[in-house]
């Protein structure tokens, strides 16, 4: 499918609106590690207002006259929709700060959607196909490594956990990182496995080599996960078509076993530290499922017990409290899982509206799975778990963006005209 009456102006502006959300990234977490600016001033705030206010630019633009219509109908419901949540919650907490504080915090999670919607009318229209989505990662398997192995190598950054394990580089948000390098890696990985050769081979190195270096045990179950699935999805196709010889399996068979030796050797020090922190919070909460959860089940106990001495606890069980209100919460201010902090924040009706599309869009994947797709399945799939359960999805710019373009990426791959 080619471009067809789009602007090659606008095309451009897409391609590295997105493809730019790494470097912003980045650029706001030198200014505030660096400078010691408070995350109050932040780049990244101005740049997904921006990028909400250009989607929604180029969706009007390329609309004819009954879409813009329904378009103009649709933002006009969302904005009030928005609103009335903004002063309900205004009404629980009373300081207009609040009403930034919410409203910012609802944009992170509308972007998701803003993204989705815009990549799929686009292709949908014609205007651009799964050649966009691959242009961003690609250019993310080479900012990604640049911008972690670089300062590393020169010195600059901070430890991932205060015990000095792991490294951010000049990175803000840890958890957020480590989604998105995972994310990197996959696609690095199968990129190795569609195209077999040197470049991508070494870029999927770099990208593995700073995941290892963040020392997440999200990035690393992650990774595990991701071959997991690749060794089940590949192997059955080479068992059934019989591609590739025995003596090529027993090839790649040792190849993965020296890597994977390789990576122990030289990352022994981060895998060291990640198991003494998990025997730390296994010995102190007495079961491996808290230590997996590093005391994210506490936020959540505290939050429920906050929420039930609450007043018209009905309506804020159906609407939510506000992002604000919560923190008056103590511990349960955030509970870095996100489907629960879009339930305590917005309420059972904006969590089973989520909970019905991601299950939708889940299966669909499944039922249309295939080569062509599978990384979008994979990536998708795991970073919606780790959402679930470890947060820093839903509500980050970066990785709520690049999982966005994860999920534009299978539509674009393989488009099913139910999404409207």
């Amino acid at each position: 499918m080619e471009k067809t009456n789009i602007n090659k102006y606008d095309y451009n502006i897409l391609l590295w609106l997105f493809a730019a959300i790494p470097l912003v990234d980045f650029i706001n977490g030198s200014i505030i590690t660096m400078l010691n600016f408070g995350n109050e001033i932040s780049i990244g705030k101005f740049y997904r207002i921006f990028t909400i206010i250009l989607i929604v630019y180029i969706i009007v633009k390329y609309s004819n006259k009954l879409e813009k219509k329904r378009h103009i109908v649709g933002m006009f419901i969302t904005g009030l929709i928005i609103i009335a949540y903004l002063l309900i919650f205004f009404y629980y907490h009373r300081s207009f700060k609040g009403v930034i504080y919410d409203a910012v915090s609802i944009s992170k999670l509308l972007l998701i959607f803003i993204i989705i919607y815009g990549m799929s009318f686009l292709y949908r229209k014609k205007l651009i196909n799964i050649d966009i989505v691959n242009k961003i990662f690609n250019f993310y398997l080479v900012i990604f490594p640049f911008t972690m192995l670089v300062p590393y190598i020169l010195g600059l950054g901070s430890p991932t956990y205060s015990s000095g394990l792991g490294y951010t580089g000049l990175y803000y948000a840890n958890n957020d990182l480590s989604i998105v390098l995972l994310i990197s890696t996959i696609y690095g990985l199968n990129s190795v496995i569609i195209k077999r050769n040197v470049k991508t081979i070494i870029l999927f190195i770099l990208n593995l080599i700073s995941l290892l270096l963040v020392g997440s045990k999200t990035g690393i179950l992650g990774l595990l996960i991701a071959l997991l699935a690749y060794f089940i999805f590949y192997g059955k196709k080479v068992i059934k078509t019989k591609v590739i010889s025995k003596k090529n399996i027993v090839i790649i068979a040792i190849s993965f076993i020296l890597l994977v030796g390789c990576i122990l050797v030289l990352f022994y020090p981060v895998f060291n530290k990640m198991m003494d922190r998990l025997i730390y919070f296994y010995n102190k909460e007495g079961n491996i499922f808290a230590a997996l959860l590093s005391g994210r089940e506490k936020f959540l106990s505290v939050a429920i017990k906050n929420l039930a001495r609450e007043k018209f606890l009905a309506f804020k069980i159906l609407f939510g409290v506000g992002f604000f209100y919560r923190n008056n919460w103590g511990k349960g201010r955030l509970v870095e899982m996100d489907l629960m902090d879009i339930f305590f924040s917005l309420g059972v009706i904006v969590a089973i509206v989520i909970v019905y599309y991601i299950v939708k869009l889940l299966y669909e994947m499944i039922k249309n799975l295939n080569e062509k797709n599978f990384v979008f399945f994979v990536c998708i799939s795991i970073v919606l778990l780790f959402s679930f359960i470890a947060g820093h999805v839903a509500f980050s710019a970066l990785s709520g963006s690049i999982l966005a373009l994860m999920i534009s990426g299978y539509y674009l791959c393989d488009f099913n005209n139910d999404f409207d």
